[in-house]
């Protein structure tokens, strides 16, 4: 497996909004896909699995004021009519144009926020692939999140025209997840000799520098797209996607492909669960034994207390710490696995030269006190993965 985010020291860590995970990291996908090609290769048969797909189409406007859009028509319909029919042709055109505006704003031309197809997975899969699915996926969660439970997946497919546009989701976890099963050489990539069969469908994010563009604002250069957002390709196959769904993000618009087969193709929830666990010989069932976890509580603690104690500004987010410990009971390393810490806008100071900002001393801090625990000898090394949020 690439892990396009790896293992860092804590007290070097920084926020990092996504990170990814490419080869093996979920086996059960390409059953997965299997399905779905199955159930899609017939299109002259009918079948109750082709018509489970809810065609989600949300636009910005509001659905209870359907004169908004009638009124801004005179800016855009310039034709003569001389009938109803006539006018409402030329409304249609005029809002085709508008959709096909390429030099528009994501999402503005059309005027949608989302359009795609989607569908219950657990509806969707045989029950079995489905389950087999759900434990890898809960398997991985635990692994580089430090989260074994996650929302009902979505199962997701957009064609030609399809968006999400931006947006900034209300949490329902720690991270949001997009579980790829678009095949490789359907998305086209300027590096590559075939044109692929549809481009777009990225998953687009704001810059952290962007949310945060005041602060150190240097007025002497300009900015790019790509200064200003991350992009991250549907592909390869098998990919997953980790990010922090506070961040404002969006689905590029899909242009190509009508065929769901050659299409965008994803599962998409949130890991929402944090939960300690270990593995070695101070652990007890997956998680920590009582003894081990007793130390490893009250190393948090005396981090607590030395926040408290400098009056750290808040900071919100979530850490996932990994602690290696020697058989002989020695701290080897405390290392981050995932790292979403942001200190509250509204209680940044302003910091002086040899300053450090408060969502670094936070880490500082914790990773000094977990560093200098003391464990008990065991039969051979421990590994404890530590789920920390804050709110």
């Amino acid at each position: 497996m690439r892990l396009l985010s790896a293992l860092v020291p804590l007290a070097t860590s920084r926020y990092r909004p996504f990170q990814i995970f490419d080869g093996d990291a979920i086996r059960s996908v390409k059953q997965l896909r299997e399905v779905f090609d199955e159930r899609f290769s017939k299109p002259r048969e009918s079948h109750p699995d082709r018509f489970s797909w809810d065609p989600w189409h949300v636009t910005r406007r509001a659905e209870d004021a359907p004169t908004a859009r009638v009124a801004a028509a005179p800016e855009v319909i310039e034709e003569e009519t001389d009938s109803i029919e006539e006018a409402v042709a030329a409304a249609g055109r005029a809002e085709r144009g508008a959709a096909s505006d390429e030099g528009s704003i994501q999402g503005e031309g059309s005027g949608l926020q989302y359009s795609m197809l989607r569908t219950p997975a657990a509806a969707y899969f045989p029950e079995e692939l489905f389950e087999e699915f759900c434990e890898e996926l809960a398997a991985f969660g635990q692994k580089h999140l430090g989260c074994d439970a996650f929302t009902p997946p979505w199962l997701a497919c957009y064609t030609d025209g399809h968006e999400m546009a931006w947006h900034s989701d209300a949490s329902h976890g720690p991270f949001a997840f997009v579980v790829n099963l678009t095949p490789n050489g359907c998305h086209a990539r300027a590096e590559s000799e075939k044109p692929g069969w549809f481009e777009g469908g990225e998953t687009v994010l704001l810059r952290p520098e962007i949310l945060d563009y005041w602060r150190g604002f240097d007025g002497s250069r300009g900015l790019e797209a790509d200064s200003i957002i991350e992009r991250v390709d549907p592909a390869p196959f098998g990919r997953v996607v980790c990010f922090d769904g506070r961040v404002p993000h969006s689905v590029s618009r899909v242009r190509g492909t009508r065929d769901p087969r050659r299409g965008r193709l994803v599962l998409t929830g949130w890991f929402s669960a944090p939960r300690p666990s270990a593995v070695g010989g101070l652990a007890e069932d997956g998680a920590p034994s009582e003894e081990a976890a007793e130390i490893l509580d009250a190393a948090l603690a005396v981090a607590y207390d030395a926040m408290d104690e400098l009056e750290l500004a808040r900071v919100a987010g979530f850490l996932g710490v990994r602690v290696a410990v020697t058989a002989a009971g020695v701290v080897k390393s405390v290392d981050a696995l995932c790292d979403t810490l942001r200190v509250d806008s509204g209680e940044q100071r302003p910091l002086d030269d040899d300053e450090v900002p408060d969502d670094v001393s936070t880490r500082e801090l914790i990773a000094a006190a977990l560093g200098e625990a003391e464990f008990p000898p065991a039969s051979e090394a421990s590994t404890f993965t530590l789920p920390l949020a804050f709110d």
